[in-house]
């Protein structure tokens, strides 16, 4: 539970405050140093706020520093770590996958009529998460198969420009790959943007994929 000073005229009154994932990561780290720097529960809530406007509670706090919970809460793990599997990720994304966000919730969602293409996205997308399979589930009156997948840290990461994401994609001959895989195997390379890269990857494409098909 997070809180912040309240406005009202009660002295030391506070209220519940949400905040969002990268806030509590960057107080979970800062916590830990100012643990180790000898500081008490109630003076690292009170450094917290002076510096933050918003604190944890000292029973987060304590939880956080005792290896109870972590600042993710239901966000899944994800470490940028150069794969074929994420560069096929991020092809999909350039392609037919979207990301949308509702308040603090952030979701990679596929659908498309070819259930082995959704599929091997969802092996590939399980696989940079390091998490179990998702459900896929039918579209009948779309004859399609959908997939969506919850994941803050993840989305922020698909959420760049093509030359933020470049690096991951030419990691090594298998990611470089993967990634037009990823993005011809998408029903959006042809359904819905006809046979082109679009415009701010058109450049990159010659440069990157040349000879690798």
């Amino acid at each position: 539970m997070f809180l912040e000073p309240s406005s009202r005229a009660q002295s030391g009154s506070s209220r519940k405050k949400d905040v969002p994932l990268e806030a509590r990561l960057g107080m979970f780290e800062r916590t830990k140093e100012l643990r180790k720097s000898g500081l008490s529960y109630s003076r690292i809530r009170t450094v917290l706020l002076e510096e933050q406007g918003v604190a944890p509670s000292k029973s987060t706090i304590s939880e956080w520093l005792q290896g109870v919970h972590e600042p993710l809460g239901s966000a899944n793990r994800f470490v940028a770590k150069p794969s074929p599997e994420l560069a096929y990720v991020i092809g999909v994304k350039f392609g037919d996958g979207s990301i949308n966000r509702k308040g603090h919730s952030r979701r990679i969602r596929l659908q498309a009529i070819d259930s082995e293409f959704v599929a091997e996205f969802d092996r590939c997308v399980s696989s940079v998460l390091e998490s179990d399979r998702h459900s896929l589930w039918p579209d009948s009156k779309r004859r399609e198969v959908h997939l969506e997948v919850g994941s803050v840290l993840l989305y922020n990461f698909l959420n760049q420009s093509w030359e933020r994401l470049r690096s991951w994609i030419e990691h090594c001959e298998k990611c470089v790959s993967a990634f037009p895989r990823g993005f011809f195997d998408s029903e959006g390379s042809i359904g819905h943007m006809g046979n082109y890269m679009p415009t701010t990857m058109t450049l990159p494409y010659s440069n990157t994929f040349r000879g690798c098909s």
